[in-house]
């Protein structure tokens, strides 16, 4: 079947797809932080905590899309 073999045109599309879905999500994780940012300048210690958290998890997630991205590269 054309384009359903691995490696090709339909398998780089969604690997594409892939890489992009994970930055918007980081993005997004990034800027819904903005405003515990703000807070958090403000002297709001939870929203220091939340901050951290997510940091944290953006650190793991940034890890894997450039994981995804190395494999890619070396297809």
């Amino acid at each position: 079947v054309p384009g359903s073999s691995p490696g090709g045109p339909t398998n780089q599309y969604k690997e594409k797809k892939m890489i992009v879905e994970k930055l918007k999500s980081i993005l997004e994780e990034l800027a819904a932080a903005e405003a515990d940012a703000e807070k958090c300048e403000s002297g709001n210690v939870s929203a220091g905590r939340r901050i951290r958290k997510t940091s944290m998890n953006i650190i793991k997630e940034l890890k894997e899309l450039r994981a995804i991205i190395l494999e890619k590269s070396k297809q």
